[in-house]
């Protein structure tokens, strides 16, 4: 199957060539009533051959797309694997460059896919929606041009929803709009009202060519700003360099800080008839795993407590299957809920059992920074604090078997033992061997929790 050749003539003045794709695929066509049905429902190759050679070949198939669609539930088989497209979402664009050309010349076009199966000719009765550009452009601009397209989080557009709220690092689209090589950027990034960070980003990206960054941030700290919660990134330097072209080098948005909660809560969720698709993982800001389940069993409710220290954490739910706890269309699957407890039973949230591929649901504890315990009826003091080496821990308000965890300013656990408390307890801790900073320390019990700052120095 291929649409007729087409030769272009060229303008003149331009230097440079791109030829953008938007296609979708669709019909139900079949000689034997079997997937995959074409156009909709095959996973076809997509060719463009420039003056008689294949310039490039590519798959517009989307696998778990339309599951993690933003706009959901809806009605439909909204989550299902589709070619190019999925209900409700935007059709994504595919763009090629086009060399070895020259301006005043012209250019041979043509564009097919994978043929109709010799076994199966009903497929050629689906149909493509095709819309091509080409794009002609003269020299760049600038040799040197860092820009920024885009902040896909932290973010409040509706489009960004699944994986926003964050605490943990910004995601931003980094294009090389300028005619030399891009190796290098500096980044200065923060909140309004916050302490702005500074990162260089290093790779290689040729003229026009783009790539997603990450942009990693000291601590959850970074986000406590004032009310107005605006994000903002600029470019200090390409190249180790002044950029050339001041206006694309900066972007701002606003954001939501996740939900806190002030004490422990339950994790409360039941599975449906097919297990083996789910597992749950909650990590912290430096996206250390503190709590993860892979294994289930079928039609099953779970409740795990949640301990954890004050901090910020996300819950990420999956169904490699792509259909969610629940879904209207394929009853065999059955149903099951996930939501979040209070200890004391009651709902704190509740999520949509028909989510597709993943929930994602970001929360703080108690506070992002600054809080030295817990909200709970049991408290610890430390003394000396700051200190050299030997710390003396008081507990009150726990009772029998406990944990006493000590973990540095990154989130990572550098002690951990059992312990036996009865009321006012005395424990101590040999920091000795620690490198000097902050540390946090938590005691959990059946009572309940507590946790303090140490410094040690």
């Amino acid at each position: 199957m291929a649409l007729p050749e087409v030769q272009v003539q060229l303008d003149p003045t331009a230097s440079q060539w791109s030829l953008r794709t938007r296609l979708t695929g669709h019909g139900h066509n079949s000689n034997n009533g079997e997937y995959p049905h074409c156009c909709e429902w095959k996973d076809n190759t997509h060719y463009l051959d420039l003056n008689g050679a294949q310039l490039d070949a590519w798959h517009i198939w989307q696998e778990n797309d339309c599951a993690l669609n933003p706009v959901y539930p809806q009605g439909g088989t909204w989550l299902g694997s589709r070619e190019g497209w999925c209900p409700g979402d935007v059709v994504k664009d595919h763009s090629v460059e086009l060399p070895g050309l020259s301006g005043g010349g012209t250019a041979q076009l043509d564009y097919r896919i994978t043929p109709v199966p010799a076994n199966n000719q009903g497929m050629g009765g689906g149909n493509y929606v095709v819309n091509m550009d080409l794009f002609e452009y003269g020299a760049a601009a600038h040799q040197l041009d860092a820009e920024i397209v885009e902040v896909k989080r932290p973010s409040n557009v509706d489009y960004h929803r699944r994986d926003n709220p964050i605490c943990y690092d910004p995601l931003l689209v980094l294009r090389n709009a300028g005619a030399q090589d891009l190796t290098s950027v500096n980044f200065t990034y923060g909140v309004s009202g916050g302490a702005p960070q500074s990162w260089t980003w290093t790779g290689l990206l040729k003229h026009m060519e783009q790539v997603d960054v990450l942009l990693p941030i000291n601590d959850a700290g970074f986000w406590l700003g004032d009310s107005a919660n605006v994000f903002t990134v600029g470019i200090a330097a390409a190249n180790g360099a002044a950029d050339q072209h001041a206006a694309n080098d900066s972007y701002r948005t606003t954001f939501t800080m996740p939900t806190v909660y002030a004490e422990n809560f339950i994790v409360n969720y039941k599975t449906n008839n097919r297990p083996q698709e789910n597992s749950l993982t909650i990590r912290d800001v430096y996206g250390n795993v503190v709590f993860g389940r892979n294994s289930h069993t079928a039609n099953t409710t779970y409740s795990d407590t949640m301990a954890l220290f004050a901090g910020c954490y996300t819950i990420e739910f999956l169904d490699n299957g792509n259909d969610g706890l629940s879904y209207w269309a394929d009853p065999a699957a059955g149903s099951g809920f996930f939501r979040l407890r209070r200890t004391t039973g009651t709902i704190l949230k509740n999520f949509e059992a028909e989510f597709g591929r993943k929930i994602h649901w970001p929360f703080t504890i108690g506070a992002l920074v600054g809080q030295d315990e817990l909200l709970a009826p049991a408290t610890l003091a430390a003394f000396p604090n700051p200190t050299n080496g030997i710390v003396h821990i008081t507990t009150s308000g726990l009772q029998g078997p406990a944990t006493i965890e000590v973990r540095d300013a990154r989130g990572r656990s550098v002690q951990r033992r059992q312990v036996e408390v009865h009321g006012d307890t005395r424990l101590d801790l040999d920091l000795g061997h620690e490198a000097n900073g902050l540390y946090h320390v938590r005691i959990t019990s059946e009572d309940g929790s507590a946790q303090l700052r140490i410094v040690k120095q």
